[in-house]
């Protein structure tokens, strides 16, 4: 993180040997883990067979600097696509392991690179605060300088700034907000499109240089190395106590509401966010407690094909699972959310709510027509299905483009010249204020509406914008 970074940059020799050697042995721990849980290869006439390696190669090139030049200590570890199966034959690395297991060697990382500089420095880290667009908060080193972290993040602030741009023009062309797929895909096209040109060839001492006399125009002084080294070592070592039951729940929360069904490596990179702030002795034994916890029958529900025949040893791998089976893929749900969806699927199958009048709705689509808003068949058809389906659950699905939103206007005004109260709700405040311009009623965000729990009443009909991305209510 960007804190660690700026630490390394500015502070004096010590620390900067201090830090490197943290990173090199979070690095290390990070591959280590990937070596036994993630380097797997495929034998069998179509690939059907998943089986274990004798480990990876990996090429680790240090890098000082991010392209806008700001301090940015990384590795980049390079993984060959060949690995070596126990039968001593060379083939290829199953990368659908590898990708799969990204985010949770992600947080190990930065869990150990917590660890480390807890042990070796004495600092904290807290929650970077601002956090947005469902991102997840960045702990940063406690004590840091805002204006340091953002002076030295120049090319992140290009990102965000192309990003949020981009957002807008997506708003302006389609009326709506993105979903998350498609706010990733812009996120990584700002990334990109601000990928400035390498720095030429500097020092070491050449960048720390430049990066001390930036911070001290910052911090107003020229003590910058002893000005930031009292700011972040605290010999405090504070942090919460191991809760394991209350961190699994905080787990199965953070996880069911943002996705319906989850696979191992989310609940390991889930159970590395939940534990980072307590200090403890033995990393790996708290995460894995809290997985195991985490993905107990009693707790969740595994969704998983039955096995008809029982593989004999030689078809199984080190972990005592089948060849057959991909590892990792097994996936998890709550009762809660199964619940969930059977009462909208029982909803949905419920026809028993209110009916608009078949001629009032015609004339409220003939005067759509007369204003200049004809309406195609399937228009036509979605606005008689939400007006006079009787259904208590009804959804929309068209492409983009295809009218929606029209549709969808025309359906508000039939229902309010019928006198019934219409409530529009979207996933942001951004999509809620174009909702309601589009719909012609007042409209809020879904977590408002959610934490307001306002009182309805009985027949409303409730407009929900996207409701198949983004966050659940």
């Amino acid at each position: 993180v960007k804190s660690v970074a700026v630490l390394w940059g500015l502070g004096s020799e010590r620390t900067r040997q201090q830090i490197f050697e943290a990173h090199e042995a979070a690095v290390a721990d990070a591959l280590g883990w990937v070596e036994s849980n993630a380097a797997l290869t495929r034998t069998g006439n179509h690939g059907e067979a998943q089986v274990d390696t004798l480990g990876l190669i990996v090429a680790r090139f240090h890098h000082w600097d991010s392209r806008a030049g700001d301090p940015d200590l990384h590795t980049h570890a390079a993984v060959s696509n060949t690995v070596q199966g126990l039968d001593g034959k060379w083939r290829s690395l199953d990368g659908r392991v590898l990708f799969a297991a990204a985010v949770s060697v992600s947080e190990r990382y930065n869990t150990r690179i917590e660890d480390e500089l807890r042990t070796r420095l004495g600092v904290e880290f807290t929650e970077r605060p601002g956090a947005r667009d469902g991102r997840r908060p960045v702990r940063e080193i406690a004590g840091m300088p805002q204006p340091l972290l953002e002076a030295f993040s120049k090319r992140r602030t290009g990102i965000e700034q192309q990003y949020q741009d981009l957002l807008r023009d997506y708003r302006d062309r389609h009326g709506r907000e993105p979903a998350g797929t498609t706010r990733h895909a812009l996120y990584q096209q700002a990334t990109l499109s601000n990928r400035p040109d390498k720095q030429h060839g500097r020092s070491l001492q050449d960048m720390l240089t430049t990066w001390q006399t930036e911070a001290a125009r910052i911090l107003g002084t020229l003590e910058v190395t002893a000005t930031v080294e009292n700011m972040v070592v605290t010999t405090s070592h504070g942090g919460g106590t191991a809760d394991l039951d209350g961190l699994v729940e905080h787990l199965l929360t953070a996880l069911s509401t943002s996705r319906a069904t989850w696979n191992i490596h989310h609940v390991r990179a889930e159970a590395h966010r939940q534990t980072r702030s307590i200090p403890t002795d033995d990393r790996d034994r708290l995460v894995e407690m809290v997985v195991a916890r985490a993905t107990d029958p009693a707790r969740v529900v595994e969704i998983a094909m039955p096995r008809p025949v029982v593989e004999p040893e030689e078809l199984r791998r080190a972990d005592g699972e089948s060849v057959f089976v991909e590892h990792g893929s097994a996936l998890y749900t709550t009762t809660e959310i199964l619940d969930a969806e059977q009462r909208i699927v029982d909803a949905g199958r419920d026809d028993t709510a209110r009916r608009l009048d078949q001629a009032a709705v015609r004339a409220v689509i003939d005067r759509a027509a007369r204003d200049g808003r004809e309406l195609n068949t399937g228009q036509r058809g979605l606005v008689r299905g939400f007006c006079c389906s009787g259904r208590v659950v009804q959804l929309g699905l068209a492409p983009a483009g295809a009218g929606k939103t029209t549709a969808m206007r025309v359906v508000t005004q039939a229902w309010q010249s019928s006198s019934v109260p219409v409530v529009a709700l979207a996933p942001s405040a951004a999509a809620a204020a174009v909702l309601g311009e589009e719909l012609g009623v007042l409209a809020d965000t879904l977590a408002k509406f959610d934490h307001d729990q306002p009182d309805i009443a009985a027949g409303t009909l409730i407009v929900v914008d996207e409701a198949g991305g983004g966050r659940p209510p």
